[in-house]
């Protein structure tokens, strides 16, 4: 922080000027730089300490040196891939997935970011049929390398019921990332999906099933946690 020294001065006896008053005090950045009033209140430096002066954590403000948020969500989502385009490739064709997509303000440039999530699937995809279900997690809308899941089928063909719920099984994604480079302001973080579109026809897994091949989002979360 540099010394206070460019700001608007006023002539003793006359009118002062409500809006160049309120330029000195409220708007540091749009008119002096960093130079103004409102400067008293934060941006102080090492620069502004005097020798030997230690800052302690009980003379910082809490929270303004870390941040977290998250979102969660138990109501199950089903996702009937007709609902989606013929192929993943196609302009928006990933849905991001409420209960686990979040919109976050960073209030400064941090020096790191930490993501986590878990989130619980179920599909109507047969063992025998070979098909997925896509899912990705992405930072700003963008995909991010590394953190793609493919959820495979989750239960049997044929049998008795007892066999249905003795091979039927929910699929769990927990998964982590942390990113370095982030800067401050609005960003937005998000689970999405992808119900593939031509599930194979074998094991009894019949053409009628086809157009009703679903994706079944269970509990979920994602969590963001940031540090100065």
């Amino acid at each position: 922080m540099g010394d206070i020294s460019i700001l608007k001065s006023f002539i003793s006896g006359t009118s002062t000027d409500a809006i160049e008053v309120a330029k000195n005090t409220y708007f540091p950045e749009r008119h002096f730089g960093e130079q103004a009033l409102s400067v008293i209140n934060g941006n102080l430096e090492a620069d502004n300490r005097d020798s030997g002066w230690d800052i302690s954590e009980t003379q910082i403000r809490p929270r303004s040196c870390t941040g977290s948020t998250m979102v969660a969500q138990n109501a199950p989502l089903d996702y009937n891939r007709l609902h989606f385009p013929e192929d993943s490739t196609d302009t928006g064709a990933y849905t991001a997935v409420p209960g686990a997509s979040i919109q976050f303000y960073l209030p400064y440039d941090p020096s790191l970011v930490i993501f986590t999530w878990q989130v619980f699937v179920g599909t109507s995809l047969c063992y025998e049929s070979g098909d997925t279900i896509d899912l990705k997690f992405n930072i700003d809308t963008e995909a991010q390398a590394g953190h793609r899941r493919f959820v495979p089928a989750c239960r049997i063909a044929v049998g008795t019921y007892a066999e249905l719920l003795e091979h039927s099984r929910d699929r769990i994604w927990s998964g982590s990332t942390i990113k370095t480079t982030m800067s401050a302001g609005w960003h937005n973080a998000s689970l999405s999906i992808f119900v593939l579109d031509t599930p194979t026809v074998a094991g009894g897994f019949v053409a009628a099933d086809l157009d009703r091949a679903v994706a079944r989002v269970r509990n979920r979360n994602l969590k963001v946690m940031w540090f100065a």
